[in-house]
């Protein structure tokens, strides 16, 4: 399976791998990612860099919401992030996929720089923190246990206890989930659904929902796996929207939508799934959304980019609402 990019290209005024085989999604050759991660600058203290004209907020969210960029994250392989997080416990730690969809694939922990009740940029340079091969868009918590999604083996995987690698990785194929897996996430508390494990997968957009059975200090098991709908555009990453955002009245979720270049807002239902009729764009003209994720203490909403061969960012738009 290959991933063609035709949208525009996000490209960074202020900043500034190894094909894989089938894990490859890039129309041309791709190219190594290294270790020489660039930093994009910050015009004042309270703003990260701004984007380029093309990338646009959709109505009405364009004028309660601001985007802006990190930039590509310090010590961090240039090309290919893969789904992002904040660290158990460490609430100024950022998780990030690295060498997404490929063997050597790894998660990084950076340090994030918060300003004027914002993210604003990064810390120093990333660490690695774990092997996670073939990661992809999926990087979250269930209590304890660190989840990551695998493309294209279509994978679950389960860093338990601080490890440096997996100690469970569940291939979804036999299970019925179509290949690959994408993304998935814990439905967070105060949701309907809460508790429940929700996966979708690239580039058909099949979404399900499962239930995660905890073993004591061990990976979890997967009960009751089950296709619910198709999602448009191509999803990836996706999150639950904080409750109280501006113009987000319903319980909804936001969905990087890799295939057409978008973010949207979907209205989610009395079991944390999208409705796939209140689908609505939030964001406009990107190029490779991939990971998604809300920092609790600010509301920023945090998406990485995969892309064809271009140094990769990490996206910031402020104005949710915090959910601590």
């Amino acid at each position: 399976m290959t991933r063609s990019l035709s949208l525009v290209t996000l490209l960074v005024c202020a900043c500034g791998g190894e094909t894989g085989g089938a894990a490859d999604r890039s129309a041309t050759p791709p190219r190594e990612g290294g270790s020489t991660s660039r930093e994009a600058g910050s015009p004042t203290a309270c703003t990260p860099a701004a984007i380029p004209a093309e990338v646009k907020l959709a109505p009405p969210f364009d004028t309660s919401y601001r985007v802006f960029t990190l930039g590509s994250v310090p010590g961090m392989p240039l090309y290919k992030y893969g789904g992002l997080s904040l660290k158990r416990g460490e609430p100024d730690t950022l998780l990030v996929g690295g060498d997404a969809n490929l063997p050597k694939g790894a998660i990084y922990a950076v340090k994030l720089k918060r300003a004027c009740k914002h993210i604003v940029g990064f810390e120093g340079k990333a660490q690695k923190l774990a092997d996670a091969p073939y990661i992809d868009g999926g990087l979250h918590y269930a209590g304890e246990i660190l989840f990551f999604t695998g493309y294209p083996v279509n994978t679950l995987a389960q860093i338990v206890g601080g490890a440096s690698s997996p100690a469970s990785t569940t291939t979804l194929t036999p299970l019925g989930v179509v290949e690959s897996v994408g993304a998935s996430l814990v439905v967070p508390p105060g949701f309907a659904g809460e508790g429940s494990l929700k996966l979708v997968s690239w580039p058909s957009g099949d979404w399900y929902t499962a239930r995660l059975v905890a073993a004591a200090g061990g990976p979890h098991a997967l009960a009751d796996l089950a296709p619910v709908r198709k999602l448009p555009g191509g999803p990836e990453g996706f999150a639950y929207v904080p409750k109280g955002s501006p113009k987000v009245s319903a319980a909804s979720l936001i969905v990087s939508e890799w295939t057409d270049g978008a973010v949207a807002l979907f209205e989610s239902d009395g079991a944390g799934d999208p409705v796939l009729a209140t689908r609505r764009p939030f964001l406009t003209g990107l190029r490779g959304a991939e990971g998604a994720f809300f920092d609790p203490a600010t509301g920023d909403f945090l998406f990485s980019t995969w892309r064809d061969g271009e140094p990769e960012q990490v996206i910031i738009v402020q104005g949710f609402a915090p959910i601590e």
